[in-house]
């Protein structure tokens, strides 16, 4: 016989392809009132499999980029938390979880530091050709690269929230001149500057603004030939922010470079794959040990927390 979703015990499902089952049993501090079922795939769930895998009386969901759209929260009637490893909201349809009385958080100070140390590792690798010599090399061809510094460069940072503030304090230590672009920082940094002349003025342009409809396509063609010739284009914040047809024709005609760690579509293999003035990287921009734990502990301890405040454990 099949248990009913009433008698059955609260579960939390940990619907990302990577975490450690450990932090959330030590948030939980030994609650046996509620089970764990854990994505054991390794692959990101699409929405098919996210419904597909749907645990009976699911309470909370510890989330990494899978598509929690509002056609998979009709499924999940008694969701009441989702706790998202990360600080983008874009995989999540915040309307419809609001509509659904759901709690949605992220975990965007443990981020910080891994994202702005990787887009400034971008910037000296493209303005150093440490990539485009790394690959001579495994080729047998010794052929020494003619750099830059950041040192004396405008680095114009669209979006400055967190991760924006910390880049531009990295990139001020090397000698940068800095400028940005965000209409919901506060006012009065001789720093902020219209996008269009964000644009006009920077050899590096980095992006660590959010996706929605506002900015989607945010550097589309006319955005990106406003760029200086050999300008470099960073994007560590996500894919969709850069129309990455225009972007690789702009680099295939030697217009500008680029640094790229997110795409529209991932795993990505289009065609800027193929153009030497790029470096990519496979969207690992909070990916290191200290961040991913914090990630997973932070997450873990906050679904904990407001499933007790809202008196379901």
């Amino acid at each position: 016989m099949t248990r009913s979703s009433e008698s059955a015990p609260p579960v939390i499902y940990v619907s990302s392809s990577r975490y450690e089952r450990r932090h959330l049993e030590d948030a939980l501090q030994g609650n046996s009132t509620v089970s764990i079922v854990c994505n054991e795939s390794g692959k990101r769930l699409s929405e098919d499999r996210l419904i597909a895998t749907k645990p009976m009386k699911c309470v909370g969901i510890i989330a990494g980029l899978e598509p929690l759209s509002a056609r998979v929260l009709e499924h999940y009637s008694d969701l009441k938390v989702i706790s998202r490893l990360g600080t983008g909201m874009d995989s999540v349809d915040l309307d419809a979880a609001r509509k659904h009385g759901v709690s949605v958080f992220g975990t965007p100070d443990a981020t910080t530091d891994a994202v702005a140390e990787l887009t400034i590792g971008l910037m000296i690798s493209m303005l150093r050709g440490i990539a485009a010599s790394d690959r001579g090399m495994r080729a047998k061809t010794w052929t020494p690269v003619m750099g830059g510094l950041i040192k004396g460069r405008t680095v114009g940072i669209i979006g400055f929230g967190r991760i924006g503030r910390r880049v531009a304090q990295l990139a001020e230590a090397f000698g940068a001149r800095v400028v940005y672009s965000d209409p919901f920082a506060n006012g009065g940094d001789e720093r902020s500057v219209s996008l269009q002349e964000l644009l006009d003025v920077s050899d590096i342009v980095t992006l660590h603004t959010p996706l929605n409809d506002a900015t989607r396509g945010l550097l589309g063609a006319s955005e990106i030939s406003r760029l200086k010739d050999g300008c470099i284009i960073v994007n560590v914040a996500r894919g969709g922010l850069v129309d990455e047809e225009a972007l690789t024709r702009a680099v295939r005609a030697g217009r500008v470079k680029a640094a790229v760690d997110c795409f529209v579509e991932e795993p990505y293999v289009g065609a800027l794959c193929d153009e030497p003035d790029t470096v990519l990287t496979a969207h690992m921009g909070s990916l290191t040990a200290e961040t991913r734990t914090l990630m997973e502990v932070t997450a873990a301890r906050q679904l904990v927390a407001e499933l007790r405040k809202q008196g379901v454990l």
